[in-house]
């Protein structure tokens, strides 16, 4: 099993928590762990791969779940996730392929994971109510 799959189960074995909040933590941990390689670069550079991989894999995990057809997210809200996912498949390419990788690089995904995870912990506004005749 994949280590997206294993941050999944093993989040869902701790203490009951929605879905939202599971990715917020998965996001999170994935967030951390990237400033982690790029705020210790000299000593956890050899990290990068085995990082920028796990990010990969929940970033597929997220983008396959709001694209299946079950999905209730609005249109609008599937395809902002699935164009962020493209943005980092293709900026962790980058990062990977460069001989000698900026770890400023890495600001970019720490900073969207963040960010999302952030979104994901935040309450959706209730529905207005309908104003009386």
């Amino acid at each position: 099993m994949s280590y997206a799959m294993n941050a999944y189960a093993k989040r869902a074995h701790e203490a009951p928590v929605s879905q939202r909040e599971l990715e917020a933590q998965v996001l999170m941990s994935s967030s951390a762990r990237l400033q982690g390689i790029r705020d210790n670069w000299e000593v956890k550079r050899d990290e990068l791969d085995a990082a920028l991989l796990i990010n990969r894999k929940i970033w597929t995990v997220l983008a396959g779940a709001v694209a299946d057809e079950k999905s209730p997210l609005p249109l609008q809200v599937k395809q902002n996730i699935l164009q962020i996912a493209i943005f980092i498949f293709n900026h962790t390419i980058e990062v990977s392929a460069d001989r000698e990788p900026d770890p400023a690089k890495l600001t970019a995904l720490i900073n969207i994971n963040h960010q999302i995870a952030l979104g994901l912990r935040s309450q959706p506004s209730p529905p207005a109510a309908p104003e009386a005749a």
